[in-house]
């Protein structure tokens, strides 16, 4: 093997062999070209069989500030991040945060955060990594997915990415989904930082994701709005009120749909 990067129309690759396997100041040499290459593709593929080279994740002392960079654009659906995040904290960090000015399939909206690479990059990282990645997710108010997943269920850190975000409503994302867990904290964070009982509503529907026929998903979310008006909070009275009022009418649309598709057929 000759360790050689193949460039074609299409496609560029880099074969995986003595180049990075050897430690000598010859492959150092040509590494470090690879790793600054203009092409993007390149300088990643470099990067990731640099750390998969023997023994794996020893990064040469000289070639770490550039792996560093390079590491950074290898795209989201490469599956060897996952070793890389598990022993680099601080390359998880840096490799999300190239996602909020990346483009492409480097972008935060080309990541599954709840599964892979991605949420092997969010468990890795601290408490003070987040709050540091949210200052900077709430400058890109369309990072609504991000900061949902970098938020996880920490009441603080969704307090703090409301309080930095300039009301930006898109992140009201966090209170997608079931009326459960910490939800009614959540629910009152967002109230503190000027949001509507309409508003908190309207995210919490947000999800189109259920199993069996509508009506009967609207009349769960019924009961739970419903639940929400004993609450000693009347912000959280008035979620419920009007939440109920609105997950009713969507019951009874849904399940007069269903009485008619079960007598004529959809």
């Amino acid at each position: 093997c000759s360790g050689v990067v193949v460039h074609t129309s299409t496609t560029v690759s880099l074969t995986k062999c003595s180049l990075f396997s050897a430690r000598s100041s010859i492959s150092e040499k040509w590494a470090a070209k690879l790793l600054k290459h203009p092409n993007k593709r390149v300088a990643a593929a470099a990067a990731l069989g640099l750390w998969e080279a023997e023994p794996r994740g020893g990064i040469p002392e000289k070639l770490e500030r550039q792996w560093s960079e390079a590491i950074t654009e290898v795209a989201a659906d490469e599956w060897k991040l996952i070793a890389v995040f598990e022993k680099r904290s601080d390359i998880a960090k840096a490799w999300i945060a190239r996602r909020l000015t990346g483009q492409g399939d480097n972008s935060a909206g080309w990541v599954s955060w709840d599964q892979g690479p991605g949420r092997t990059a969010l468990a890795a990282l601290q408490y003070e990594d987040r709050r540091e990645l949210l200052d900077e997710v709430a400058q890109h108010p369309n990072q609504g997915r991000l900061g949902k997943a970098l938020v996880g269920n920490d009441i603080g850190l969704y307090r703090h990415l409301l309080s930095t975000s300039s009301g930006s409503p898109r992140f009201l994302c966090v209170l997608e989904g079931p009326l459960h867990g910490n939800w009614i904290l959540k629910a009152q964070a967002a109230l503190d930082a000027g949001f509507t009982p309409v508003q908190v509503v309207d995210a919490s529907l947000r999800t189109g994701a259920w199993s069996g026929p509508e009506s009967e998903m609207w009349a769960d979310r019924v009961n739970a709005f419903r639940e929400l008006q004993t609450h000693d909070d009347s912000r959280i009275r008035e979620v419920g009120r009007v939440g109920q009022e609105y997950a009713e009418k969507e019951r009874q649309v849904a399940a007069e749909r269903e009485r008619h598709e079960a007598i004529h057929g959809g």
